[in-house]
This record gives structure tokens, C-alpha cells and sequence, in this order.
């Protein structure tokens, strides 16, 4: 339920920040510092929404009740959001849990994009500051502490 509220969430926020005349649906498959899953992304000439549900690795492989998301904003350089760029942005959400565990946080991001006709890939790093953990493994004592983020993605544009 969570995932979907996040999900609404950045789809309105992505329908306020892009021009209705030219923009891009992109869907496809993203890992983020050990989260891995699906990316959903719509980009124009101002930036980009993007939302990744996925789930963090267990004993067990990926689990369905483990699903969380991430949801963030990007901005191109010069707006090139259909080339190759360089780009910033922000995010929020489950950034450095597990398998049994949450743990939220935001942070900043900057990465490059490959833009073709049909298929976009992307390489990022960010640093984010994550909050106290919830749920079955989370650490004992977590206090806010700055947590590095990495990721790539690649993505089919429509």
C-alpha cells in the first residue's frame, strides 16, 4: 500500500514538472545500492519523475512482501532529457534497508544518461542520510547517518 501511495505521489509530481508537448514514458529495471526492481520514469524538457518499487535480496531470494520504493526528481543538463547528459536530482525512501528491515532517508544524486531511439541506461551515485530502522534485522542503535548510494539502470523509451 505504501508502494502506491509513493507511486501516485510521483506520477502528479512528474505530470506538474514536464511539458505536455514532448515527453517520455520509461520503463525498465534499475539496482540501487542493493535494491533492485522496477523503474518507472516520465521525463520532459524541465525534468523527470521517477518511481523504483523493488525489494532488497533475503536468504530466499526476492520476496513479494518485502516490496519498497524509492521516489525521486532529476533535472538534465541543459534539458536534454531525450540525449546523453549529465544529470542531478533528488530522492527519498527506503535507501538503506534489507531483506526484513525499512530504513528511509533523502538525499542528492548526479549521474550521466545514454539516450538511443529506443533505450535509455544510466549510471548515478548519490549520499543520502538515512533514519532509524524498522522492522525484523534492522540495526539496533541507528541514528541519521550519511549513507553513500549507487545505481544503474536501463530502460525501454516509449
Amino acid at each position: 500500500m505504501r508502494a502506491l501511495a509513493l507511486s501516485a505521489a510521483v506520477l502528479a509530481a512528474g505530470l506538474l514538472s514536464t511539458q505536455a508537448a514532448r515527453a517520455d514514458l520509461l520503463v525498465g529495471l534499475t539496482t540501487n545500492s542493493g535494491l533492485t526492481g522496477v523503474n518507472i520514469e516520465l521525463t520532459g524538457k524541465p525534468g523527470s519523475a521517477y518511481v523504483v518499487l523493488g525489494s532488497y535480496v533475503s536468504d530466499t531470494g526476492y520476496e513479494p512482501e518485502n516490496i519498497t520504493a524509492i521516489i525521486g526528481l532529476r533535472r538534465f543538463q541543459d534539458g536534454k532529457f531525450d540525449q546523453s547528459a549529465y544529470f542531478g536530482g533528488i530522492y527519498a525512501g527506503d535507501i538503506d534497508g534489507g531483506a526484513g528491515y525499512n530504513r528511509f532517508g533523502a538525499g542528492g544524486e548526479i549521474g550521466y544518461q545514454w539516450v538511443t531511439t529506443h533505450l535509455r541506461m544510466t549510471l548515478h551515485a548519490g549520499m543520502g542520510l538515512a533514519g532509524e530502522g524498522s522492522g525484523d534485522g534492522a540495526p539496533a542503535e541507528s541514528d541519521i547517518e550519511p549513507v553513500p548510494q549507487l545505481g544503474a539502470s536501463i530502460s525501454l523509451r516509449f
